[in-house]
């Protein structure tokens, strides 16, 4: 089989896509790693297009590359060449899903477009504005209630006092492994731990994963922050490109993912050839 692995060959993440393709030429196949803005010409000589860490750490050209992801997306739909995540429901869409699920009652920082619906919150308290398209912090804006007013471009948050960051990872909504990031991913990085999840965290979790309406979802990361009260609350759900972290598991879960990611990509595979 030819697999074309679509990442961002920049990112310093890049090291995962390696372990993944590595795992697939093991197993005799040809694989091939590339940018999303590849030559057309190519689409065809691939029998699967598996999409990985396609977000890029230069937001600077943020505008450009989305538009190279929505090119890329329209026209691999078009063509209808299996595909691994190339389209995720949820985060690919915007960030309205958070407000609609927020207002089914789902365990969800509070978000809405609308500054009304805030209405229990002092004039003084720091409310973040986030772009409905923006991606990894991009153009996130925090302003005091006060000075906010309606809009169409923005999804309206308060800024949260948490602990920690906690990433549920699941493989077409078959749980994986959890990681924690303390205090948080921002303004550094840190050295992600495995997480000692409890039950109810990742039936939570699981909740949320099994919001994929579609057969196949690949892979899921479900993005938490955990508050000072020790509750979770949905940050979003990445199902289109997600970062894996690999680099941060030990060997045993990693290779155990990795086993279990190339099975995901095989089985669908062979699902849609017998279509």
């Amino acid at each position: 089989m030819n697999i074309l692995l679509v990442t961002d060959i920049d990112n310093p993440g890049l090291k995962e896509d390696c372990m993944i393709a590595r795992a697939f030429i093991n197993d005799g196949h040809q694989v091939t790693i590339t940018r999303e803005n590849y030559d057309e010409k190519l689409d065809d000589m691939f029998d699967i297009i598996v999409i990985r860490n396609i977000w890029h750490l230069n937001k600077d050209n943020y505008e450009h590359h989305k538009n190279n992801i929505n090119i890329l997306i329209k026209r691999l739909k078009s063509k209808r060449i299996p595909t691994i995540n190339l389209n995720g429901i949820f985060d690919n869409q915007g960030k309205i899903y958070l407000q609609e699920l927020y207002k089914k009652g789902y365990p969800v920082i509070p978000s809405s477009v609308n500054i009304n619906d805030f209405s229990n919150y002092n004039d003084n308290d720091l409310l973040l504005m986030k772009p409905i398209n923006g991606y990894d912090g991009y153009g996130i804006i925090e302003k005091e209630k006060k000075d906010i007013i309606n809009n169409d471009n923005y999804l309206i948050q308060p800024k949260i006092n948490f602990s920690k960051e906690v990433e549920f990872y699941f493989l077409n909504k078959e749980f994986q492994y959890v990681l924690e990031f303390v205090p948080s991913k921002k303004p550094v990085y840190p050295i992600p731990n495995l997480y000692n999840y409890t039950q109810e965290e990742l039936e939570i979790a699981q909740s949320f994963a099994n919001l994929c309406n579609d057969g196949f979802c690949g892979v899921q990361r479900i993005d938490f922050l955990k508050t000072v009260d020790g509750n979770l609350l949905l940050l979003e759900i990445g199902d289109s490109a997600p970062y894996l972290n690999l680099n941060s598991l030990d060997e045993e879960t990693r290779n155990s993912f990795i086993n279990n990611y190339k099975n995901m990509v095989y089985d669908y595979y062979d699902s849609v050839k017998r279509k």
